[in-house]
């Protein structure tokens, strides 16, 4: 089966869950209506463009009817029958409420009506809402399917137009932290689920392997690195109104590999606005270079340590060498698995041969020092101006 084959069948199944669950258009009050929760929301819903459908309701005087709304249903009541279901019943209508009424495609609408019905109170028009009723159970696999839904719902003829790039971000964020909060990283089962959710997103976005992956990859950040990066993307920033907010992921595709603790100092740097998103994309580029450069010389020196490698060899492990050659990492585009070239190690060598110069000649002036001392008290000023002789010669 091929990748077009993959997303009709998709597509398909959706549009079968939809048909299956659905119990056609019904009105309900609008404090009724709530915002679908995060497990299956397509995104989060942005101020801007709840003022925009406000606006556009009041010059126009009426509402769309394209809202979707869904109802999840007790596990020990059966399903109703969609003939026989009648809205207009206290208690059924009751029933529905009390499990929902989540608004999966058209919450700016109803974010938006609730929005107008607070404003003018007395206006029946604002104080309802009409769309198509879902009604299914509480599953994973069901909220899944409406996130898609919701997705497929904010794309107009197969682009994406409605969908900022940091709300994509943060929706596959939410995607990914459900899995991680249902089950246990290292659990078998993980795994599958994470490749099942990826499937489905792509198909739903219509990406790529290569472009959803990176997508993932940065959505699949957590703890105070995923803070920071969703601070970035939403213009939570020190100078919002100066702030370029990121429109894909090209300025964060070479932080990886950055140790976490180290890339939440640089990813602050950004929300403080001390540096720009390129700025912090070239330091990424020579963080990753200077950390090639050192691990080459200690493995040069058959060490581990480098603050140890600086102290026994500095003039090896000197800025200005690592510098210099981290920069020249970066300039030739470099890949990890390119080696070094021969100057290189040929300026190891160098510069690995007078630090061992002077490591024996600190070793030699050490004991003549020494036997100096031992043969017979010295008076202090003599000892002084002998400590004095020996620094200059060191120098």
């Amino acid at each position: 089966m091929d990748d077009s084959e993959d997303i009709d069948e998709h597509f398909e199944g959706l549009n079968s869950f939809i048909q299956a669950h659905s119990y056609g258009l019904r009105t309900i009050h609008i404090s009724d209506a709530k915002s679908p929760e995060a497990k299956y929301r397509a995104r989060q819903c942005e101020q801007q463009d709840i003022d925009r459908l406000a606006e556009s309701f009041v010059k126009f005087q009426t509402v769309h009817t394209n809202s979707i709304f869904v109802s999840f249903w007790p596990k020990k009541k059966t399903l109703p029958n969609k003939n026989r279901l009648d809205f207009t019943d206290r208690a059924t209508y009751a029933a529905c409420a009390d499990n929902g009424f989540f608004f999966v495609a058209g919450d700016h609408t109803q974010s938006a009506l609730h929005e107008l019905n607070r404003r003018y109170p007395r206006n029946k028009k604002w104080s309802q809402i009409t769309g198509t009723l879902l009604i299914c159970r509480r599953t994973v696999q069901n909220m899944q399917t409406l996130k898609s839904w919701g997705i497929l719902d904010n794309i107009k003829g197969q682009k994406r137009t409605t969908v900022s790039f940091a709300n994509k971000i943060s929706s596959i964020h939410e995607d990914f932290q459900q899995i991680r909060d249902s089950i246990n990283p290292k659990d078998k089962q993980y795994k599958d689920l994470i490749m099942e959710v990826k499937k489905m997103r792509m198909r739903d976005y219509d990406m790529s392997k290569n472009s959803f992956g990176q997508l993932w990859n940065l959505a699949a950040r957590t703890g105070d690195v995923w803070k920071a990066i969703d601070n970035i993307m939403h213009g939570r920033v020190s100078k919002p109104k100066k702030f370029k907010m990121p429109r894909s992921c090209s300025c964060f595709t070479n932080m990886g590999n950055i140790p976490n603790c180290d890339l939440v100092v640089m990813l602050n740097e950004v929300v403080k606005c001390h540096i720009t998103l390129s700025e912090f994309s070239k330091g990424c580029k020579r963080y990753k270079a200077r950390a090639r450069v050192q691990t080459e010389v200690l493995e040069y020196l058959s060490m581990e340590d480098w603050e140890e490698a600086q102290a026994k060899f500095p003039r090896t492990c000197s800025t200005e060498f690592v510098d210099m050659w981290s920069q020249h990492v970066v300039n030739s585009s470099m890949k990890q698995k390119t080696e070094m070239p021969a100057g290189f190690f040929e300026m190891i060598d160098e510069r690995l041969a007078i630090d061992k110069e002077i490591i024996s000649s600190n070793k030699d002036r050490s004991q003549v020092c020494e036997l100096f001392f031992r043969r017979q008290p010295i008076p202090l000023i003599l000892m002084e101006s002998c400590y004095r002789f020996h620094r200059q010669r060191g120098r």
